[in-house]
Parts: C-alpha cells; sequence; structure tokens
C-alpha cells in the first residue's frame, strides 16, 4: 500500500467510478478485463452527450482503468505533480489512463479501452529476470576478453606518466594514497592505471575473465590492486560503509534494469565528502538502433528500464549482452534521490562529421553516445 497522498486520491477517485457505475447503470466493475472495460464503455458512451461531465468522469473512469493496470499488471503510478494527468508505468511503455477515456468520451475514432488494455498486457510482459541478465552478461563479457576495444595490454611506466593519462576530474580530486573502487572496469584499462598513479585500488566485475587481466597487469608490474567478482547492484554484500575515497564507474549501469540498488550502493561505500566520477550510456543513443538512408530510426520508447533487444554489428551497443535503457531521471535524479550532489556533467566529444557516414564516430556528431557525472557524496 501506498501513503502518497496522491495516489490515494486516484484510488478514492476509482470508487467513486465503480459507485457511479453501479448506481446509474447497474454495472459492478470488477478485475476481469474484457468484462469491466467494455461494460465501462457502456457508460462513457451514454455520457458523451453531457459535455460538462466530461472532465470529471474521465478523470474517475481514468482513475479506475489505471488501477486495474496496476492491479493486473504490476503498473505504478508516476507523475503525480505535474500540470498534466498521472501516468502508469508499465514494464515497457508509459500510459495515461485518465487522458485515454477523455479521448474516448469526446473522440469518435479514439481506441477502445479493451485494445488500449491489450496494448498494456503486451508491454508489461516478458521482463528479463535479474538471475538470467547476470549470467547472460558475464558469459557475454567473458568473450569480449578478445576485443582490444575493452582490455589493455599495458601500464605507464610511472607515476607521472600515470597521472598525466588519468580523467581530469580524478587528477583535481587527487588518488595517490586514496582507496579507489573501481566499479564494472574490469580489462585492466582502469585498476592498473590508478594504482601506478598511487592508488589503493579495488576492481569489481561481474566478469572473471576481464579481472584476470587486471590481475595479470598488476602482477606483472608488482602493482597494489585486489579484485572482486560481483554486481554492481550488490555493493554492500562485498565492502564495507565508508571504505573508499574514490569510486569510479565506466559504462555499466545499461546492463541491469534496477537502478535504485546502484545508487544505494553507491552511498554506501563512499564516505562523505567522497568523489563519484561515472560515465554512461546516453538514453537517446539507445533509443536509437536501426541506420536509414538519411538518417537514423528511433525505434525504442524512452522508458527507465527499457529492455532493449540483442544487436549485432552496431558499436554503441555490446553484442551478447543485455541491455537496458536508462532515462535523465534515473541516471541523475536517482544519484541525487540516493544522497549525492551532482558537481559536474559532460559530454565527452566523440563527434566527427568528417568521418564516413554511419560510423560510430560521424553517429556521434548527431547522437552523443556518452554522459560523464561527476558527483559527490553528502
Amino acid at each position: 500500500m501506498t501513503n502518497d497522498p496522491t495516489v490515494i486520491r486516484l484510488q478514492q477517485l476509482a470508487q467513486v467510478a465503480a459507485q457511479h457505475a453501479a448506481e446509474f447503470y447497474g454495472i459492478a466493475l470488477s478485475d476481469a478485463p474484457e468484462q469491466s472495460l467494455a461494460q465501462i464503455e457502456i457508460v462513457l458512451s451514454a455520457e458523451r452527450t453531457h459535455r460538462e461531465q466530461i472532465p470529471t468522469l474521465s478523470t474517475c473512469y481514468g482513475a479506475w482503468f489505471g488501477e486495474l493496470l496496476r492491479r493486473t499488471l504490476g503498473g505504478h503510478w508516476i507523475s503525480l505533480y505535474e500540470a498534466f494527468a498521472p501516468r502508469v508505468a508499465l514494464g515497457r511503455a508509459v500510459v495515461s489512463p485518465i487522458d485515454a477515456v477523455r479521448r474516448r468520451m469526446v473522440v469518435d475514432d479514439a481506441p477502445p479501452l479493451l485494445e488500449l488494455y491489450q496494448r498494456a498486457h503486451a508491454w508489461a510482459q516478458d521482463m528479463p529476470i535479474l538471475r538470467a541478465v547476470l549470467a547472460h552478461n558475464v558469459s557475454g563479457w567473458d568473450r569480449l576478453v578478445r576485443d582490444p576495444r575493452f582490455v589493455a595490454d599495458g601500464v605507464p611506466p610511472d607515476r607521472a606518466a600515470a597521472e598525466a593519462a588519468l580523467d581530469p576530474w580524478l587528477l583535481a580530486n587527487g588518488v595517490a594514497d586514496r582507496k579507489v573502487l573501481c566499479l564494472a572496469a574490469g580489462g585492466g584499462r582502469h585498476g592498473p592505471l590508478l594504482a601506478r598513479a598511487g592508488a589503493e585500488v579495488t576492481v569489481l566485475d561481474l566478469s572473471p575473465a576481464q579481472l584476470a587481466i587486471d590481475v595479470a597487469l598488476a602482477t606483472r608490474h608488482d602493482l597494489r590492486l585486489s579484485t572482486i567478482v560481483g554486481s554492481i547492484d550488490d555493493l554492500p554484500t562485498h565492502c564495507a560503509p565508508a571504505s573508499f575515497d574514490v569510486v569510479i564507474q565506466p559504462v555499466s549501469t545499461c546492463y541491469l534494469r534496477e537502478l535504485t540498488p546502484v545508487h544505494q550502493g553507491l552511498a554506501h561505500v563512499l564516505r562523505a565528502g567522497g568523489l563519484l566520477v561515472a560515465q554512461h550510456k546516453q538514453p537517446v543513443a539507445l533509443q536509437v538502433s536501426s541506420i536509414m538512408a538519411e538518417g537514423w530510426l528511433l525505434d525504442h520508447m524512452y522508458v527507465e528500464g527499457l529492455p532493449l533487444p540483442s544487436v549485432l554489428g552496431h558499436h554503441h551497443r555490446e553484442p551478447g549482452t543485455q541491455e537496458f535503457l536508462h532515462t535523465l531521471d534515473g541516471l541523475l535524479g536517482g544519484l541525487c534521490r540516493a544522497g549525492f550532489v551532482i558537481e559536474d556533467v559532460c559530454e565527452p566529444a566523440c563527434a566527427d562529421a568528417w568521418a564516413t557516414p554511419g560510423s560510430p564516430d560521424q553517429r556521434a556528431a548527431y547522437l552523443p553516445p556518452y554522459l560523464k557525472v561527476k558527483a559527490r557524496r553528502r
């Protein structure tokens, strides 16, 4: 049960709709979608002539429709305090049941509510199970150790050279003698570099094969570095509270559907005032997956946690992995709600308008692929 007053009000409005249907039309609404939505159509059709009542009735019956989506399809109310009608978030879409009912009352060819419910049913089904996602992504990233885009084969010769290669945010903060967690950063690109720069480094990654590269480089170059096999949404299991001064997180949020455990884990492991430098895939870059003769096609809805289909031959996606789209609300707002203050945001410049049409660099001139965030633990 929710304690949000707006959700409680919506539930009360849904009860008003049920009472109206019973009192004026002898209809008992239930959680049987086909029967109840067909009965509501009778009510809406009869009430269309009462124009002055349409705003009230559409709100009440829309609230009832939203509650049906919540109870039968696992949806939940969102956008409760905006200037527009509240929405219901499903697994693969966001919908407005109140607006759907209003359109049904005022637009002759608006789709029937049962048709909309059937679409919602499809959008709510077949969400990937976390355990299966993790196992799939372990396998995918173990295979990617053979891809030079994701692994390193060397380490700078000394501290000065390592510091020269650091991200400016890390360099300005300082990493020498600090405890640094490299989150989802196996493959040797981050941990050995930071260790050479003087940090006490821990690398956590889901892929043992990726971590083996870090271990090999640390051993070869006599670097102080430890590794943990684990998922970024399970940090409290692996790390003590306030055990790190700095966390760096290369692109990794796209491999999990739920970000709240990730953000809460980051707040758990970072000390007060600790630095987080995280990089994400831009939401719009993940929404666009197909190339056309005159541009790119926006294929996917803008939905937090939307599972994305597997791909081959796309440079902005990793083959053999399960990815999810995350909104700016999820990426940035979720971080703030977990106890962080965002100090800076940038979009790394990957564009080259002269590059071959359709290439990653030319694509980046239209669709910036990454978003980098600098944040502090309050």
